[in-house]
């Protein structure tokens, strides 16, 4: 499979990055995709999305039962097509979205919220988001 995307907005274009290595300790950690402090680039400066081209994440454990449930409005609507589907991403595993044509749409409010939570465990990971403002 191959990945390309050039620089813009439209089909197969994007104009954004973010990416974050963080730890979940017992608790989610929900990011809010269409603005505001969840998501920043290396100067601070918030960014929003208006559609994901690429989501990835990757579990970085390596103990057995320290899985990564993800969810949230954006995610569980937009990329499941429900209102509270979870996926699980077990220890070592990752999960790669792309959707470089139409993208997956964020929508203020009521579908912007990503969401990844290690249950009662402490798992660090890796989240990568490419997309258009």
């Amino acid at each position: 499979m191959k990945l390309s995307l050039t620089n813009g907005t439209g089909d197969s274009k994007s104009d954004r990055i973010w990416m974050k290595s963080a730890t979940a300790a017992g608790a989610s950690d929900t990011y809010d995709l269409d603005g505001g402090s969840d998501c920043v680039d290396a100067f601070g400066n918030g960014i929003s999305f208006s559609k994901v081209r690429v989501l990835y994440i990757r579990n970085k454990s390596e103990t057995t039962g320290e899985k990564l449930i993800i969810s949230g409005d954006w995610f569980s609507t937009a990329v499941l097509g429900g209102t509270t589907p979870t996926l699980d991403i077990q220890p070592k595993g990752c999960l790669l979205l792309p959707a470089l044509v139409d993208g997956y749409a964020i929508t203020a409010v009521s579908a912007d919220q990503l969401t990844i939570n290690p249950g009662a465990n402490t798992v660090s990971y890796d989240v990568i988001i490419i997309g258009e403002d």
